[in-house]
């Protein structure tokens, strides 16, 4: 269920200091991406590739892991 998912992403996510982000918009943010592009390619198998899928997943968790760390 999408409450198990938000407890993991948060204390993943949690471990991680980064500056300026809000634990709670990037823990909604993370469990949204996968859940919205998921149900684009069930709605809509003609435009989003799995690589398409699996792309923007990628970037995103880059731009989790680019952002400057709290020290």
């Amino acid at each position: 269920p999408a409450a198990g998912r938000r407890v993991v992403v948060r204390r993943e996510l949690a471990g991680i200091p980064r500056a300026g982000r809000d634990l709670n918009a990037e823990t909604e943010r993370l469990v949204a991406l996968p859940d919205g592009l998921s149900i684009n390619a069930v709605l809509r198998p003609d435009l989003p590739s799995a690589a398409d899928c699996v792309a923007a997943l990628h970037t995103h968790l880059a731009e989790l892991e680019s952002a400057p760390v709290v020290k």
